[in-house]
């Protein structure tokens, strides 16, 4: 069996780097810029205290990846798997990100973040996501089912649709409309 090989604290810039992604199996608070890495197999490696600033990282297969408190700021993630992650100690924040079609599904993310980001078509079926923001977020078709949604913050979300009777709804904090809409399913209607 290989040993793994261990990168700490270094930047790597994927235009000087030919977008040849840099050899490592754990990566411990390295940044990754610019990196266009469509399809690319990041299987079983670790991530910790890591950033992706304006990379593309779509597809990418990231089986038994892990991401401890793994940063994305202006990077394109869709179509990812993120269920087939390591879900030990699972923790990301986007911002500004495009995430599109990608699926979190049965993930706990209690401790991660989105903001600003496109999420239209990811599925959250049976995720833990108590206490997360959704600020500015577009979660057009998104899917919750069975999942724990106390205590999120949807007030800033825009196109949020979800099943009240399908998910764990406490204190969770949706805006006027967004509200309207919910009820309306259900012939229930919001009157000034």
């Amino acid at each position: 069996m290989a040993s793994k090989i261990y990168v700490d604290d270094l930047e790597f810039d994927g235009n000087l780097l030919e977008n040849v992604f840099p050899e490592g199996d754990v990566f411990d608070g390295c940044t990754f810029k610019g990196f266009i890495m469509t399809s690319f197999d990041l299987s079983a490696k670790s991530f910790e205290q890591c950033t992706f600033i304006e990379c593309d990282l779509s597809l990418c297969n990231v089986e038994k990846t892990s991401f401890k408190k793994v940063s994305f700021d202006n990077c394109r993630l869709m179509g990812i798997k993120f269920e087939q992650a390591n879900p030990m100690l699972f923790s990301i924040k986007m911002a500004t990100c495009i995430v599109d079609y990608s699926s979190f599904s049965t993930l706990n993310m209690t401790k991660s973040t989105f903001e600003k980001t496109s999420l239209k078509e990811v599925d959250f079926t049976e995720a833990e996501l108590e206490g997360l923001s959704f600020e500015e977020c577009d979660l057009q078709s998104v899917v919750f089912d069975h999942s724990n949604l106390n205590r999120c913050d949807f007030s800033k979300a825009h196109n949020l649709s979800f099943l009240l009777e399908s998910n764990r709804l406490s204190k969770t904090k949706i805006n006027q409309e967004t509200a309207a809409q919910i009820l309306a399913r259900y012939g229930i209607e919001i009157l000034p």
